[in-house]
């Protein structure tokens, strides 16, 4: 995947429920040294998904 615009890097997180993306959030990503700034954007509903690479 290549990313333009702001953003250097983008994680993909499966999270059970708000709690446990709170908890990853706050007990393990946002404790790494280095990471100034941090974007979250959540998927409600998904049409399809797809791992083929094309």
């Amino acid at each position: 995947m290549a990313l333009s615009g702001e953003f250097d890097f983008m994680l993909k997180i499966l999270a059970a429920n708000m709690d446990d993306f709170h908890e990853f959030f706050v007990n393990k990503l946002s404790e790494i040294e280095g990471i100034g700034q941090t974007k979250s954007i959540f998927v409600m509903n998904s049409i399809k998904e797809s791992y083929q690479i094309i």
